[in-house]
């Protein structure tokens, strides 16, 4: 709706998302988090960086089993995003609060 009253629809766009069969789902609680963040599913994760909400790496680990706990305790409150790359080249993101 315009500032006059007047108005006008946009045309409708169908989009679909195609996900590989493989793909696991990624899982980390808590979030927000104090002490520990614990990621579940990373039996494929062979890379794990976490970034700063200005991009900066702050944490990076290696190849982790079907659960991996993160200690975060030292880190600032902030906005954080957790990269996960796995063994095929595949990435996942999630972001989580501290």
């Amino acid at each position: 709706m315009d500032f006059d009253e007047k108005f006008e629809y946009s045309n409708i766009i169908n989009i679909q998302t195609i996900e590989p069969s493989n793909h696991q789902t990624i899982n980390i609680y808590p979030n927000p988090v104090r002490y520990e963040l614990t990621i579940t599913n990373t039996e494929n994760v062979e890379n794990i960086v976490i970034y700063n909400s200005i991009g900066q790496v702050v944490k990076q680990l290696g190849a982790a089993n079907s659960q991996l706990i993160i200690d975060v305790s030292g880190l600032p409150q902030g906005i954080y995003t957790l990269k996960l790359q796995n063994i095929n080249g595949s990435i996942v993101t999630k972001q989580f609060i501290k």
